[in-house]
């Protein structure tokens, strides 16, 4: 039983500290007006816009943009209120090398292991 609660209570917390580490492609265009490119971020939700920029800064398979990896890296940096969250973000920014105009892919399971651990910091502290 203790260890249903304790699972329970990390995914809970997990859910309510953080992203899910997840890459799924998102269909933005990043070449229109900044206002167009903020409303359409905005209609998204914080978790999709994650998804994308892991989508964007990881080896999985796809065409990758630097530029969209940017704007997605900006747009969440600028609406997380999440201190430790947005040092991850920008901490993705930095390792994939976006600033060069070119994505320096990083691994799936590491940009993974790198938020799990995040997300475990987090729960320490609030205990």
């Amino acid at each position: 039983m203790p260890r249903i609660i304790i699972f329970l209570s990390f995914f809970l917390m997990t859910n309510a500290f953080g992203y899910d580490c997840e890459s799924t492609e998102l269909k933005i265009d990043v070449d229109q007006s900044k206002k167009e490119l903020i409303r359409q971020l905005k209609s998204q939700t914080k978790q999709s816009v994650f998804e994308g920029l892991i989508y964007e800064v990881s080896d999985s398979t796809g065409q990758k943009s630097a530029k969209r990896a940017l704007a997605y890296a900006n747009f969440l940096a600028h609406t997380e209120a999440d201190a430790e969250q947005r040092s991850f973000i920008e901490l993705l920014t930095y390792s994939a090398e976006l600033e060069s105009g070119k994505v320096k892919a990083l691994k799936l399971e590491e940009i993974c292991d790198l938020n799990a651990k995040l997300l475990k910091m987090k729960q320490d502290k609030n205990n």
